[in-house]
């Protein structure tokens, strides 16, 4: 937690494969005017890693943000979401509205968006093809660990899909991630995010009325694993939004970029 409680919660939720560091330039930035709180999700860091594919559904994931906020002492906060955490970020401001006064979404759609992309956009379901990779047992742990855990370190800082900006991303950041992940034994938990989102995700399911809090999306123009054409498209399911396509921007944007991400918050949450 940075900042002081009482102020408005600010709350982050990182992505796949981070932990609550990734928010680290967010959080020293906003402090001063918000009580920010950047978690591990589940299966993360230092929070709690059940067993078990289905104890990683997105109802139980959006029921740990609930439960999350309550415990702070809050009844709603700015949430704020990367890769993963923008998933969950989505679900929430669908099914908790009332609990969002601000809802900030990078480098992921909206989830009707997602179900149009992912199977028709075929740049799309090129990029998105790990997902399917991350379904076999054992096999997606092992890439990611081996060789003291090289794809990880590399997935930061390599020419396709790295940072831009590859002086963001420090041999300290990045051997805070390989410390991270080899002491929670592993990609198991994080993977079977993955696992459970593809045993069951019908769109279908999902409310069509459009997101009622006000929503700032923003994307990476080179984002190696999700193409920028959904940031637009996801606009359609929001009340009122406002989109932000940072130029060179990597899908590790608000490490990448974090000056332009931090100014683009900034004065979307000044804005009435």
């Amino acid at each position: 937690m940075e900042g002081e409680k009482g102020k408005e919660l600010m709350l982050f939720i990182h992505g796949f494969p981070e932990f609550w560091y990734s928010w680290k330039k967010q959080l020293d930035y906003f402090k001063d005017n918000y009580c920010c709180v950047a978690i591990d999700m589940r299966g993360y860091g230092e929070s709690d890693k059940p067993n078990g594919i289905d104890e990683y559904k997105i109802e139980k994931l959006i029921e740990d943000i609930e439960n999350i906020i309550l415990q702070l002492g809050y009844q709603k906060a700015i949430v704020v979401g990367h890769d993963w955490g923008a998933i969950v970020s989505w679900m929430f401001a669908i099914y908790y509205p009332e609990m969002v006064t601000k809802l900030i979404i990078m480098d992921v759609p909206h989830p009707r968006a997602a179900a149009i992309t992912y199977k028709s956009y075929w740049k799309q379901m090129i990029k998105s093809t790990y997902i399917y990779l991350f379904q076999f047992p054992i096999i997606p742990e092992i890439v990611m660990s081996i060789h003291n855990y090289r794809t990880l370190r590399n997935i930061f800082i390599e020419k396709k899909g790295g940072l831009y900006n590859k002086n963001n991303m420090s041999n300290e950041d990045i051997n805070a991630y390989v410390y991270t992940f080899a002491s929670q034994n592993g990609f198991t938990y994080p993977i079977n995010f993955y696992r459970a989102l593809l045993q069951k995700w019908d769109v279908i399911d999902i409310p069509k009325e459009p997101i009622k809090p006000e929503t700032l999306i923003i994307f990476g123009e080179n984002d190696f694993f999700v193409i920028s054409e959904n940031g637009q498209l996801s606009q359609k399911y929001c009340s009122k939004s406002k989109l932000v396509i940072i130029k060179n921007g990597s899908h590790w944007i608000q490490q990448d970029f974090p000056d332009e991400v931090n100014k683009s918050m900034e004065t979307f949450l000044q804005s009435s």
